[in-house]
């Protein structure tokens, strides 16, 4: 059975059409320029962590913010963009991004020694992990490790596995995830992020041990961080435990509603709006 990773999640719970369109066909919606330049930042302070955590090396800021604008731009000029998206990509608007690039991760890695002083030094760096079982409902019996048989009616008959990517679990067993923004996040966003368990889970299902805190640090265009720790109480699990099971038969009967109502459901935020989704004219007639 196709595994749940957590973008995809919340993609269904945002819209079933949105989350059909991204992952169920072969369409293509194109990468945003916020993407790319979340991306460049995410592989520079990945790959300096990976040389500080093997050889000692330990870059200085400015070096990682020159790594992330040399990757934006050649990301750039590799078409990653999408062609259906125009943004103004001259020279001067390529040049202008690439420097908010430099600053976010110089600002991020300027800050790596107090957060590694905090929290210990790398132990897994850009992880990812598979076949993470959600837990089990009660009428399920266990036939090995990580498979559960089920009743037949029940709606977690098909056993559903999650898998992703963490960005950083240090030795003090702390879970970090670098958020790239354009403003910073309002108060509270991290709270209804899914992300924060789905990573927990990975790393008790690779480490044997559950996280002992997450914590997002939030970057945005002009070096501001912010440091936004999320509860990673299991008591939150039960929010999975009683979704996912629809979510899972809703994809394998092929039931994907259009949610017009979402605050999401706009050019701004979906990259299906302006893509022939019947939302569009939904909204439009509201």
């Amino acid at each position: 059975m196709k595994p749940w990773h957590q973008s995809w999640i919340e993609d269904m719970l945002i819209c079933p059409e949105r989350y059909r369109r991204s992952h169920e066909t072969d369409e293509q919606p194109g990468t945003s320029a916020s993407a790319l330049q979340g991306t460049a930042v995410h592989v520079a302070v990945a790959a300096a962590l990976f040389n500080l955590q093997n050889d000692g090396l330990c870059h200085t800021p400015v070096a990682i913010g020159k790594d992330a604008k040399v990757r934006f731009t050649s990301m750039v000029r590799d078409d990653r963009l999408d062609a259906e998206d125009p943004i103004p990509w001259g020279e001067h608007a390529i040049e202008e991004r690439a420097a908010e690039v430099y600053v976010m991760a110089e600002a991020l890695w300027n800050r790596m020694p107090l957060i590694l002083e905090q929290h210990g030094e790398p132990l897994f760096i850009e992880h990812e992990f598979y076949d993470v079982p959600l837990g089990p409902c009660e009428c399920a019996q266990a036939v090995g490790p990580g498979e559960f048989f089920h009743h037949k009616d029940c709606p977690d008959y098909h056993n559903i596995r999650l898998e992703g990517t963490w960005d950083l679990l240090t030795a003090g067993h702390v879970l970090i995830d670098w958020k790239t923004s354009a403003r910073g996040w309002p108060p509270e966003r991290e709270n209804s992020k899914l992300q924060p368990l789905i990573y927990a889970l990975g790393v008790e299902h690779v480490t044997g041990k559950w996280p002992n805190a997450f914590i997002y640090y939030i970057v945005d265009r002009q070096g501001k961080i912010q440091t936004r720790p999320v509860s990673l109480d299991k008591k939150r699990l039960a929010f999975l435990d009683a979704t996912l099971p629809e979510l899972e038969r809703m994809r394998r009967e092929g039931i994907y509603p259009l949610n017009p109502s979402s605050p999401l459901c706009s050019e701004a935020y979906c990259p299906w709006f302006l893509r022939g989704c019947p939302a569009k004219e939904l909204k439009g007639a509201a």
